[in-house]
Parts: C-alpha cells; structure tokens; sequence
C-alpha cells in the first residue's frame, strides 16, 4: 500500500510538472500569437507616429514662442514687411511670414530679384493708393494691391498665429504673421 501511494504522488507531481509546462508554453504562445499580431503592429506604428507628431507640433510651439518678427496689427507688421523689402532685405522680408511659409517666400523674392521684376513690384507696393485693407470675419486681415489700372495684383493674408484647437496660442507672442502673398 505504501509503495501505491508513492507512485500516486510521484505520478501526480509529474502530471502537475507536465500540466504547468503545458501551461507556461501555451501562454507564452497565445502572447507571442497577440504581439505579433497585424492588430497590434498596427497600434505600436499609430503610436510610435502618434509621439512623433506632438514632438513635431512642440517643436512649432517653441518656435512660434521665441518669434518676434511682426506687430501687433496687421498693418504694422506689413508696414515693417514693406520697409523690409525697400531696403532689399529678403532675409528679414521672409521672418514677417509665418514660419512654414518663410523658406518658399524668401526664394520667391529672390526669384523676383534674379528676374529683374524687383523695382517693378516695389513701385506698386508702395504707391498708397493702390492699397487697400480690411478686416476679414475669419480673424485675417487682407491687404491688396492693385496697379494704376486698378487690376489687383499681389494680396497679402495676415493673422495671429493659432493653436491647434483654433484659438489664439498663448505661448507665442500676439503678432500678426503673414499667411499668404
């Protein structure tokens, strides 16, 4: 009887033994089987480009905060525009752009000054009466400038950069960017 019960504990402690290996390797399969699932590389890629996003929209954020360039009206920071152009200062004639928009101005003038078209469009930019701005509903100030033949011939679009959810972004200084010439 004794040697019975020996060989029931010694077959149940191996069953027990064989019953958690079984366990562990089928759990560690069913996990191996989940993260390598379509699903969840989908999830890990959507978060990995997720982060890189708010890396990128932090950077804009630290970037807006230190700009200076421009006024607190509309009018001023086309005013400082304007002078900015007249002295042929491309370089600082581009900052008055909001700041995704500065590299494409900025070869945009110079392709006007390589063209010889630069004396041209400084005489129509600076003939007052051939400016006109207003006040949009949308928070943009439209500046446009018309030739003698009262042709419209260059638009300036200004606004106060704005945060992501639409409002003013606090971070950054109130000054009026231009958006579109």
């Amino acid at each position: 009887m004794k040697r019975r019960k020996k060989d029931i504990k010694i077959f149940k402690s191996r069953n027990f033994t064989i019953f958690v290996i079984f366990l562990i390797l089928g759990l560690t399969i069913s996990w191996l089987i989940w993260y390598f699932s379509a699903e969840v590389q989908q999830a890990r890629q959507h978060k990995k480009e997720a982060e890189i996003l708010v890396r990128k929209i932090q950077e804009q954020v630290e970037k807006y905060a230190v700009d200076s360039y421009g006024g607190e009206t509309p009018e001023e920071t086309y005013e400082m525009f304007l002078h900015a152009l007249k002295t042929e200062d491309i370089n600082l004639a581009s900052k008055y752009f909001a700041l995704d928009k500065q590299e494409e101005y900025k070869q945009f003038f110079v392709d006007i000054k390589n063209n010889n078209k630069w004396e041209e469009m400084i005489k129509d930019l600076f003939n007052p009466d051939n400016q006109k701005g207003e006040m949009k509903e949308n928070n943009t100030y439209v500046v446009r400038v018309y030739n003698t033949g009262n042709y419209l011939i260059a638009q300036a679009v200004l606004k106060i950069p704005l945060n992501l959810t639409g409002t003013k972004n606090d971070l950054a200084p109130s000054i009026w960017k231009i958006i579109e010439f």
